[in-house]
C-alpha cells in the first residue's frame, strides 16, 4: 500500500508529479516553487525527484539581522500543523497485547497514542490535549517524565485519527499511524472478539515498527506481516510542522572550541541541528530545502541536518523561529541561543568579558539548564 502526503498526474518539464485533486501552478519562475490549493491532502512527489529538481518552495527569512528576544513568544492556541509536526518527532502509535483469561481469545488488546515528555513540558502536553479535543489524560511517568494518553478506542476513531488524516504525518511514522488506524477500527466493530479479527490485529502488529513482541512470536509462530505501507515524502513543508518538529527533535547548539592560535585560545561556533533515523533522511533534505541553507551530515547510523554559518543562523534561523515561535521548553535555549548570536554579532566574543558571558549562558543551556533558576522572559 502506497501513502501519499499529497496526488494529479503532471509531466513538467520531465518531472513526473504525482497528485489527487486539482492543484495549481502559480509564480513559476526561478526558484520553481509549486503552489497547490491548501485543502488538497494528497499531492507528493517521488522524494528523488522533488529533492533533485529543486521543487521544495525555500522560506524566504533572509531580513536584516536584528532580533530580540521579545519576539519569542508562545501562543495559546496551538497550530494543527505544529501538532503534526511533533508527533512525528516525540508521538507513538500503540498496540498492546497481553494475555488475560477473561477475554474471550485468553489475548488483552489495548490501543494507544501517546507522547511522553519531560515533567518541564507538561504545559505543553497541556496544549497539545486541549488542542485535539480535550480526549485521553496526562499522567506522571516515573520521576521526571509526564506522558500524554489517549486509550479509548472511540476516541482515538473520533478525534486523533481525523487530525492525522487532515494534517497527515509525513515521517516514516505515517506507516505505523495507517497500521494502527486499521486496528483501532477492528476494535471499534469488535472484530479482535473473533479468531480472525485477531489474527489480523497480529498481523497488523507484526508490520509495524516494535512489531510482535518475543512472547506473541512464540504463541502464534504462523503470523504473515501485512504489507507494510510506503509514505512518499511530501513536495513541501508547511512552516509550522517544522517548528513542531524541531521542537521535539531539533537542537540550538553554542560550541566553544580550543584555538591557540586565536588571541583568546578559544573560539565560538553556533550550530543548529535536527537529527534523525536513516530512514528519514529525505525529511531531513526536504527542511534545508525549506529553509534554503545547511547541509546533510552523516553521525553514525543517524542523519543531521545542520545548519553552522554564522550568517545563516541570523538571517535565516533565528528569523524564522521568532515568525514561528517554539511552544516548549527548547525556546529558552533558543532564547540563550540569540544571546549569543547578539554576542557574536557585536564581536564581543572575541574579549575576555563576552567570552565569559557566553560560556556561561552556555553552561544552562539544553541538558545544562536548571529549570528552577530559568525564567521564560
Amino acid at each position: 500500500m502506497k501513502i501519499n502526503a499529497r496526488r494529479p498526474y503532471v509531466k513538467l518539464l520531465g518531472v513526473s508529479i504525482v497528485a489527487s485533486t486539482s492543484f495549481y501552478l502559480a509564480n513559476f519562475r526561478k526558484n520553481f516553487v509549486i503552489y497547490y490549493a491548501t485543502k488538497l491532502q494528497n499531492l507528493t512527489v517521488r522524494p528523488y525527484l522533488c529533492l533533485k529538481a529543486g521543487f521544495a518552495p525555500a522560506i524566504n527569512m533572509r531580513t536584516s539581522s536584528t532580533f530580540s528576544n521579545k519576539e519569542l513568544s508562545v501562543t495559546t492556541n496551538l497550530n494543527p500543523y505544529y501538532i503534526t509536526g511533533f508527533t512525528d518527532a516525540e508521538g507513538c502509535f500503540s498496540i498492546l497485547c497481553t494475555r488475560n483469561k477473561k477475554m474471550k481469545m485468553g489475548w488483552r488488546l489495548q490501543v494507544s497514542f501517546q507522547i511522553h515528555l519531560h515533567q518541564k513540558d507538561r504545559e505543553l502536553l497541556e496544549k497539545i490535549r486541549v488542542a485535539l479535543g480535550g480526549v485521553g489524560e496526562i499522567y506522571d511517568s516515573g520521576s521526571k517524565g509526564s506522558v500524554f494518553v489517549v486509550y479509548s478506542p472511540l476516541d482515538l476513531a473520533s478525534t486523533i485519527i481525523p487530525h492525522f488524516e487532515e494534517y497527515p504525518l509525513i515521517t516514516q511514522k505515517r506507516a505505523d499511524f495507517e497500521l494502527f488506524k486499521q486496528v483501532v477500527h477492528i476494535m471499534n466493530n469488535k472484530e479482535h472478539l473473533t479468531p480472525e479479527g485477531f489474527k489480523r490485529v497480529l498481523s497488523i502488529k507484526a508490520s509495524m515498527r516494535n512489531g510482535l513482541t518475543e512472547i506473541l512470536v512464540e504463541t502464534f509462530p504462523n503470523t504473515i506481516p501485512v504489507a507494510n505501507p510506503i509514505v512518499e515524502t511530501p513536495i513541501s513543508l508547511d512552516p509550522n510542522w517544522i517548528v513542531g518538529f524541531t521542537d521535539g527533535e531539533g537542537c540550538f547548539l553554542v560550541h566553544v572550541q580550543n584555538i591557540p592560535s586565536s588571541k583568546l585560545g578559544k573560539t565560538v561556533k553556533l550550530q543548529f541541528k535536527i537529527t534523525q533515523d536513516e530512514r528519514d533522511k529525505e525529511i531531513l533534505n526536504l527542511i534545508l530545502l525549506s529553509l534554503n541553507c545547511g547541509k546533510l551530515r552523516t553521525d553514525g547510523s543517524c542523519k543531521l541536518a545542520t545548519v553552522t554559518r554564522f550568517a545563516d543562523i541570523i538571517n535565516i534561523i533565528i528569523p524564522f523561529f521568532q515568525k514561528y515561535p517554539l511552544q516548549g521548553v527548547k525556546r529558552l535555549d533558543l532564547a540563550d541561543f540569540i544571546k549569543v548570536a547578539e554576542l557574536i554579532k557585536a564581536k564581543n566574543h572575541l574579549t575576555s568579558v563576552g567570552l565569559n558571558q557566553i560560556l556561561i549562558i552556555k553552561s544552562g543551556m539544553n541538558k545544562g539548564r536548571d529549570n528552577a533558576s530559568h525564567s521564560d522572559e
